[in-house]
Order: structure tokens, then C-alpha cells, then sequence
């Protein structure tokens, strides 16, 4: 399994490089927790279809809880692998748009918002396809203030659930300056991936997968931001 990492150091472009081994650690404990977000996907539109707000709170709590232990459980037991570099951003992806269609059919969330929050997915999620086709396989990370991005749109998801309106709508300003600023840093480092990434491979000597902060929350990475 060769997982490499590349950083320009003119750039500070870093992504991570490997050769996908379709088999490799699949089934691990931490994809399997991460894959629990889209399961109960259906049970939160149930849910919030019968306004059972409670249970919808019950099963987001749960979503998060996964969200956390995926992460740790990588990092604790040493479970990385290819596979999750990509399945726990996914899951993250398809938990929070799906969510945001949700608020949008049963508590008013605002359209522009929504389409905000869906535009910049697909578009992160084309973008590592993309960059995931070429032949070093490449996988974005994630930087920090996409992840302050969606702390706080998941804030105001979360407001607008409890029908917390007023306060949603604040953080979703200060999600919107995020989600812009995150999307900058991401287009910049996305040109400079295709400018000067095959450039500067810097091979490592773990055999792990690799992300842009070993000391943070989660070490599954992925392309997100």
C-alpha cells in the first residue's frame, strides 16, 4: 500500500496520495460507525415527516456520535485505511445535505442557504473525484475553516430543528463567511495541486494514510473542507 503526501512547500498545498486497494480494511469498525449516518437518514425523515421532533434529536445525537467515534477509533486503534478517506466525508456529505433538504420541506430553512450548502458539496465531492481519477490518486484533506464552516452550519441546522429560528439565522452568516473563505482556500490550493503536485511527492515511511493535521479530530481526512 503505498500512501504518500504531497507539500509544496511554495504553495502549502498538501494532499494525500495512494494506491486504492478496493478490498483493503472496507469493513473496518470506523467505516462501519461512519456509515451509520446514512442508515438513519430515512428514520430522521420519518421522524420529522410526523413531527416526532424528540426522535429526530435522538437520531442527529447519534449521527454525531458517530461522527466523533469513527475518528478516534482510527486514530486509537490504528484503523486508517484508504477506504475511509473517502467513506467518512461521504457520509458527512450525504448526512448534512439530506438533513438541509429535510429543514427546507418541514421548517422553512431558507432555499438560498440550502443550495449553498448542496453547491459547495457536489462541488468538493467532483473536485476529488476528479483529482481521485488522475493517475498519483489524489485525496484533499480537509482545512479548518471548512470544518468551522460546517460546526456552525450544523449549529443552525440544529436551530432550525428546535424551531430556533431566529438564532439559526445568525449562524447561518457567520456559516455563509465561512463556507466562502473555505471555498477560496480550497479553489486556491486546488490550482496549485494542479500546478506543482507531481512535482513534489514526498514519500513517507508509515504505510498509513496521511492527513493534513495528525493531532486533529478526525485522522480518517478525506476531500472535504
Amino acid at each position: 500500500m503505498a500512501n504518500e503526501i504531497v507539500d509544496s512547500s511554495s504553495t502549502h498545498a498538501r494532499v494525500v496520495s495512494f494506491e486504492m486497494a478496493f478490498k483493503h480494511r472496507l469493513f473496518s469498525p470506523p467505516n462501519l460507525i461512519s456509515a451509520v449516518r446514512v442508515v438513519i437518514i430515512p428514520f430522521i425523515y420519518w421522524s420529522l415527516k410526523r413531527s416526532a421532533d424528540n426522535l429526530a434529536l435522538c437520531l442527529i445525537a447519534v449521527a454525531l456520535i458517530s461522527d466523533a467515534m469513527d475518528g478516534y477509533l482510527a486514530r486509537k486503534f490504528h484503523w486508517q485505511s484508504d477506504w475511509g478517506l473517502i467513506i467518512d466525508p461521504l457520509a458527512d456529505k450525504v448526512f448534512i445535505g439530506c438533513l438541509t433538504v429535510f429543514l427546507v420541506m418541514f421548517r422553512e430553512f431558507p432555499v438560498w442557504m440550502a443550495a449553498l450548502i448542496l453547491g459547495r458539496d457536489v462541488a468538493i465531492v467532483a473536485v476529488g473525484i476528479f483529482l481521485f481519477s488522475k493517475p498519483m490518486r489524489l485525496v484533499v484533506p480537509s482545512n479548518r475553516t471548512g470544518k468551522l464552516a460546517t460546526v456552525f452550519t450544523s449549529v443552525a441546522l440544529l436551530s432550525y430543528l428546535m424551531n430556533m429560528q431566529a438564532y439559526g439565522l445568525w449562524f447561518l452568516w457567520f456559516a455563509l463567511a465561512l463556507i466562502v473563505g473555505s471555498g477560496v482556500h480550497y479553489a486556491w490550493n486546488f490550482r496549485e495541486i494542479l500546478k506543482h503536485g507531481s512535482s513534489s511527492v514526498q514519500h513517507t515511511q508509515t504505510g498509513q494514510p496521511t492527513t493534513d493535521d495528525q493531532s486533529g479530530p478526525d485522522q480518517q481526512g478525506g476531500f472535504r473542507s
